[in-house]
């Protein structure tokens, strides 16, 4: 029986997805798992791969179309079997009776999707397809609907040239600062209301607690700051997120209950520290993960930290890349602030760590008063399973860390 080639689920907040490239075409031999073609969102690229060996029988997407998760673009025939147009137009979910034809007309024959094998010429990403469509995300087409934007018009900043959201609301000078002095509405976009649920779910979910500490993190700069000239020469860049990342998969190993998740009546503890970082891409949040964080030395944890957020910012990234999560950190420092947050717990996880702005502040040291750098760290917990004992130790931890980080310029803590 053949096998349909669906668009998968990419994600809670996603529903549709631009089909990207196909590697294959119709007439093509396949074998089992191997990359057929690749769909794009405004968050990740997703590889479609073949779920049986066979042949392509059928493609009803073309690259650039605008396709629904859970629908039918495409059709595998087993060894032996062929497709016909009427089987073509049944698995497309397009079999339709056609429509009468008028007295002295004759009846003009609706598109059918293709069985036959075509060459697949290239294209230049970053001129129009077929029917003036450029590349482009399905937001930012959206999006620049919504303002009356020509979207040919707007110089992309993705991957070959690809317009994001983020393009189209600079092209308008930032979409929510569009009419500052009138009272509108505007539809949320799916990113938005993904948001909207999973936070309220979250808060409904998770009896939310949190604490508040600070750390002086001087001897975590000096490490950074005589790591960062020697990574420089190397052409690696090298940030404080490494090191954050570092000291909480430390304390993690410490302290497995707040690596855990909740499943009915149970407790999951899970065996890899794999971390995700809270990020703001095109004006969306997205949460990349480092899968087994405590693997990493502080120049792996570097890079990789790197790799993920230069594919974000592409559009690159996978699901597997921001799935799978059993920790976060979020760092509204990067933005220049504030003082310190609440942050919310990012399901099914228990805990959530903020770190914020690094401020010179007046401590006292050993009787003086001196400049110091600090840093406000806060850990919302999952009340449920983490009480105010542990998440109180693990903080404490990971403050201590920070402030005697002589540990973390060597190898991998496992």
């Amino acid at each position: 029986m053949p096998i349909q080639i669906l668009v998968p689920e990419l994600g809670e907040s996603v529903v549709e997805a631009t089909v990207g490239k196909w590697k294959k075409g119709v007439g093509d031999t396949v074998t089992r798992d191997e990359p057929i073609g690749e769909l794009e969102t405004d968050k990740i690229t997703q590889e479609l791969t073949a779920f049986k060996a066979g042949e392509i029988a059928a493609l009803f997407a073309i690259e650039g179309d605008v396709v629904k998760v859970g629908s039918t673009i495409g059709v595998i025939s087993l060894k032996g079997e062929r497709l016909t147009q009427k089987e073509a137009q049944v698995w497309a979910g397009k079999e339709e009776e056609d429509p009468p034809k008028e007295e002295g007309e004759g009846k003009k024959e609706k598109a059918r999707p293709t069985t036959k094998k075509r060459e697949r010429k290239g294209r230049d990403p970053s001129a129009p397809t077929k029917g003036g469509r450029v590349l482009s995300s399905p937001a930012a087409r959206k999006r620049a609907t919504e303002m009356g934007v020509e979207i040919r018009l707007i110089r992309g900043s993705g991957s070959k040239g690809r317009v994001m959201l983020s393009d189209v609301e600079k092209s308008v000078g930032g979409g929510e600062t569009e009419r500052p002095n009138e009272t509108y509405r505007e539809k949320m976009t799916n990113p938005v209301k993904a948001m909207a649920k999973h936070m309220v779910s979250s808060v409904a979910t998770s009896p939310h607690f949190h604490i508040v500490d600070e750390a002086d993190i001087s001897g975590t700069l000096a490490i950074y700051n005589r790591l960062k000239k020697k990574n420089e020469k190397e052409g690696i860049r090298l940030t404080l997120m490494p090191f954050f990342v570092r000291a909480a998969a430390k304390a993690l190993q410490e302290f497995p209950r707040l690596n855990a998740s909740v499943e009915g009546d149970e407790i999951v503890f899970h065996g890899g520290r794999d971390i995700g970082m809270a990020a703001s891409v095109g004006g969306d949040l997205i949460v990349p993960v480092v899968k087994d964080a405590d693997h990493y030395d502080l120049l792996g944890l570097s890079q990789e930290i790197n790799r993920l957020s230069h594919r974000a910012r592409e559009g690159k990234l996978t699901l597997d890349e921001i799935t799978g999560g059993t920790f976060t950190i979020t760092n509204a420092g990067m933005f220049g602030g504030p003082l310190f947050s609440s942050p919310i717990i990012n399901q099914p996880q228990v805990a959530i760590l903020g770190i914020h702005t690094i401020k010179e502040r007046a401590v006292v040291v050993g009787g003086r008063i001196e400049a110091r750098p600090m840093v406000y760290l806060s850990l919302a917990s999952d009340h449920r399973i983490v009480d105010g004992v542990r998440a109180v130790n693990f903080l404490i931890r990971v403050k201590e860390i920070l402030e005697q980080p002589g540990f973390l310029a060597t190898g991998p803590l496992r």
